[in-house]
């Protein structure tokens, strides 16, 4: 008797594991969610120009961060429209940055606008 209560209790340990893994877990990226106090959207989104390409087009070297000051805020005055285009731009170096950019042979950038 007491061997077919501890396998009717395991059965049921069981299904009960089995309909809360059946329950779904709300994703924390959901719309749903709303946002942290603080937290704004942001642009960031990807361009088609390299750093170098950014700077000959006029664009200078705000500030920069990160080992070896590998992420780069770049911006340029749009005289006209009285505003200033901001880039955040990020060195990569060879081996998604196992090696110290000094050393890259291959190093490339992801540059993203700001605004």
């Amino acid at each position: 008797m007491r061997m077919f209560r501890s396998g009717a209790l395991c059965a049921l340990a069981l299904l009960s594991g089995a309909v809360r893994a059946a329950t779904p877990v709300a994703d924390p990226a959901s719309p749903k969610v709303p946002p942290h106090p603080g937290h704004l959207p942001l642009k960031l989104e990807p361009i088609d120009n390299s750093l170098q390409q950014l700077l000959d087009a006029g664009y200078e070297i705000h500030t920069s961060s990160g080992d070896d000051g590998a992420v780069l805020f770049l911006s340029k005055p749009d005289l006209q429209a009285h505003t200033v285009q901001w880039v955040r731009c990020e060195m990569i170096g060879d081996n998604n940055n196992s090696l110290k950019l000094i050393f890259s042979h291959r190093p490339t950038t992801d540059c993203r606008v700001l605004n």
